[in-house]
C-alpha cells in the first residue's frame, strides 16, 4: 500500500509526527552526529539509513523506537571493536537471523537483499559476494538489536552486553558534548557502589588535616 502525505489532513500528519518524535526522542538525543527525520514513507518502509542523509523513521512504523535502534546499528557500524562485531555476527548466524521471515512476515534477509542490492555489488559483470554478505550480516545484527528492544530478546550475557553498551556509549558521547564528561549516569552509580565517591570525602579530609 503506497502512502502519500496527501492522504492525511495536515492536522493528522502533525499529530502523528508529534507522537513518533516523542517516542524516539531519547534515542535521537544520543545520536548527536547523525541526522534523524520522521516522515511518511511509501511501500510500508518503516525506516532506513544512509551515510549521506542519516536515519529516517516512518510515521507509520508499528514500533518507531525499535526501528530507530535497528538503524542505530548501521549508523554505528564503524565504531564496533572487531571482536565485538565478530561475536554479534556469530550469534546472529546461530540464531538464523538471516532466514527469519522479518520483511512483512513473508521473506527473509537472505532472500530479499541479493535482489535489492545485487546490482550495487557487481564488479566487471561479477557479483562481489563478500561485499553483499557483509551487508546481509549487518542487517541480521541490526534485526537482532531491534528484536531485543521490541521483545526483550535474550541472546546471552556477552551479546546482551554489547547490544546494551551501544546505548551507554551514545549517552557518554552526548554528555561529553554537553560538558558533563565522557560518562553515563550508570558510570556515576557504579562509582557510588564501588565506594569511589565516598572515598573522595576521606581524601578531602586528609588534605585539610595536612594543610
Amino acid at each position: 500500500h503506497r502512502v502519500e502525505s496527501g492522504d492525511y489532513e495536515e492536522a493528522e500528519f502533525y499529530r502523528l509526527k508529534s507522537i513518533v518524535d516523542a517516542e524516539i526522542a531519547d534515542v535521537v538525543s544520543r545520536l548527536p552526529g547523525t541526522p534523524v527525520k520522521t516522515m511518511l514513507t511509501p511501500e510500508n518502509i518503516e525506516g532506513g539509513f544512509t551515510k549521506e542523509n542519516g536515519i529516517f523513521v516512518s510515521l507509520l512504523a508499528l514500533d518507531p523506537k525499535a526501528i530507530i535502534t535497528h538503524e542505530e546499528v548501521h549508523a554505528l557500524r564503524g565504531l564496533f571493536a572487531p571482536e565485538e562485531w565478530a561475536l554479534l555476527k556469530e550469534r546472529a548466524d546461530k540464531l538464523g537471523s538471516k532466514d527469519l521471515k522479518f520483511l512483512n512476515g513473508k521473506r527473509s534477509i537472505r532472500e530479499v537483499y541479493p535482489e535489492v542490492y545485487g546490482d550495487r555489488f557487481m564488479v566487471d559483470g561479477k557479483l562481489d559476494k563478500a561485499a553483499l554478505d557483509n551487508i546481509i550480516d549487518e542487517e541480521a545484527v541490526a534485526y537482532m538489536r531491534q528484536r531485543r528492544v521490541e521483545n526483550g530478546e535474550d541472546y546471552g550475557t556477552k551479546v546482551n552486553g554489547i547490544l546494551d553498551r551501544i546505548t551507554e556509549f551514545l549517552e557518554r558521547l552526548r554528555n561529553k558534548l554537553r560538558g558533563y564528561g565522557f560518562q553515563s549516569v550508570d558510570d556515576v552509580y557504579r562509582r557510588i557502589d564501588s565506594g569511589e565517591v565516598g572515598q573522595r570525602a576521606r581524601a578531602a579530609n586528609d588534605v585539610r588535616r595536612q594543610a
